[in-house]
Formats: C-alpha cells, sequence, structure tokens
C-alpha cells in the first residue's frame, strides 16, 4: 500500500486465542489458576489419579509399575493431559508392537490456535524489519470499543480507522480493497478425457494475444480487468464486485493500462464510512 499510500505508521490488529476459553466457554477468573492440575507435581501424577492408578486397556492395578503412553505420537502430538493414558507395561509393549488397538478418542488438537498466536508475534517482527515507520499493536476488543464509543456501525473500513488510533481523522471516501489474484487455474488438466484419450489442459497459455489474466484494461472509456481469455481472441473483462461483466470483446478493442500483479488493488468509493449506527 505503500505506493497508494504515504504509510508512516502501521498497526497491526490481533486476536489471541485463548484455548481454556476455547475448552471451556464459562472460565473466568480465577478459574484460570484452578485447572484440573492444580496441587500436581507433574502431568504423570496428574493422569495417574485421572485414570485411578490402574491400566485403562485391561484395567490392572495394585502393585505393578504403571506407565504413561501418548495416544497420538510425541512428534505429533503433545504433553498435555488429554494425550496421556495410563497403561501397564504388557499393554504398552502391546500397543507398541501393533498388538493392541487403543479405543479411547484421540484428543482435540490445538496446534493451529498455538501457531497462530505464535505467528502473530513473529508477523509484528518481520514488519518492524522491513518497515521504517513506527509499527503496533492493537487487539480486537479495543477495536469495538472505539467503534461503540464512536457511534459507528461495522465495516472493514470504519474498523481500520478505528485501529490507526486517530478516530477523528476525516475519511477521504475512497476505500482501497486488495485481494490475490491467481494466474492460471489450479487444475493443469481437465478432469475428463477428450473423444481418442487426450487429457486437455485446462490452463490456458500464460500470454494470449498480448494479455494476461488479471490485466487491467481500457474498454469503452472504462477501466476493467480481463477475467478469462479465449484463443479466438474474444475475452470477458469486468471489474472484480461484479458490477460490470462483458462476455465475447475482441482483443483489439482493449487497450493494456497496467500489467496483472500477484495482488489486485481496487479503489471504491464510499460516502457512508462516517454514518452512526
Amino acid at each position: 500500500m505503500l505506493s497508494i499510500l504515504p504509510v508512516t505508521k502501521i498497526v497491526i490488529e490481533t486476536g489471541p486465542f485463548d484455548i481454556q476459553k476455547i475448552k471451556n466457554p464459562d472460565i473466568e477468573g480465577k478459574d484460570y489458576q484452578n485447572g484440573p492440575m492444580k496441587d500436581f507435581f507433574h502431568v504423570r501424577e496428574y493422569v495417574l489419579y485421572r485414570d485411578g492408578h490402574k491400566c485403562q486397556v485391561c484395567g490392572a492395578s495394585g502393585n505393578i509399575p504403571l506407565e504413561v503412553h501418548h495416544i497420538i505420537p510425541r512428534p505429533k502430538g503433545s504433553d498435555a493431559p488429554d494425550n496421556l493414558i495410563t497403561v501397564c507395561p504388557n499393554c504398552h509393549d502391546g500397543i507398541h508392537h501393533g498388538e493392541i488397538t487403543l479405543l479411547k478418542k484421540p484428543p482435540k488438537s490445538y496446534k493451529y490456535e498455538t501457531m497462530m498466536n505464535i505467528m502473530r508475534y513473529r508477523l509484528l517482527d518481520g514488519i518492524k524489519e522491513i518497515f521504517d515507520g513506527e509499527v503496533g499493536l492493537t487487539y480486537g476488543a479495543d477495536t469495538k470499543s472505539k467503534r461503540i464509543d464512536a457511534g459507528l456501525k461495522k465495516s472493514h473500513a470504519i474498523d481500520a480507522l478505528m485501529i490507526s488510533g486517530n478516530t477523528q481523522a476525516l475519511p477521504c471516501g475512497v476505500v482501497y480493497k486488495r485481494t490475490k489474484k491467481r494466474a492460471h487455474n489450479r487444475q493443469i488438466h481437465r478432469a475428463k478425457f477428450s473423444k481418442g484419450g487426450i487429457r486437455r489442459r485446462a490452463q490456458t497459455d500464460f500470454e494470449m494475444f498480448g494479455f494476461r489474466l488479471g490485466d487491467r484494461v481500457l474498454f469503452e472509456g472504462k477501466e476493467v480487468f480481463v477475467t478469462a481469455r479465449r484463443k479466438s481472441g474474444y475475452f470477458k473483462v469486468g471489474l472484480p464486485d461484479g458490477s460490470f461483466v462483458k462476455d465475447g470483446v475482441n482483443y483489439k478493442k482493449l487497450k493494456l493500462i497496467e500489467r496483472a500483479k500477484g495482488t489486485l488493488t481496487v479503489s471504491e468509493q464510499r460516502k457512508d464510512l462516517m454514518i452512526a449506527a
């Protein structure tokens, strides 16, 4: 966006994943400190207590050296209590040799939530490395609170204004939208074979009649984008929001304005940005 606006400060809105809240929506306050492992020295002690100090496969207990087994192997799972189960040595060996199959359902994984909690700070550090200006961090709850206090309705543009911290700024009335655009169909060949057993390609040439998919072009005095091309030379053009679509346009009637890039930036006139809810 630096090519469009003179950005001197970047503020990133993020939201941490509260895994304890995901597990128990009613948790609050001191409940966070009173988890199931409270008063236990380590995970193994808690798992043995939770399982009643008996093998969860054969039910053996008493004077036998019980062991703790990972339901999902440790490299792919975790040491969390939900991923551990109490077993006796014989059953433990049987599980690892494929002679016994655990019927216990694997625990729900929260690795994606954990990854996002880590990556939000890595994203912040990465932007600081490449941006010379000020870089800040805010949270979704703060954005919502500022929007409600200002009496504004929910929208991406208004949220961006709240995130900036300059909530009294007057909007220019233009919203810039940037989206990722593909250069080809993901599928290289068509799923069905044509006559003669020939499998036709699903992708067209990268450049056709001097135009690429996503090029910004001038058609009948209107700036549009090339959305489909045909070897016959008749293209489909239109606007990303679908407000204008024209099919069967001869490529000779198009004038190239800007080459397609990995991302597409479109400006939209908005007059309702500061209308109160």
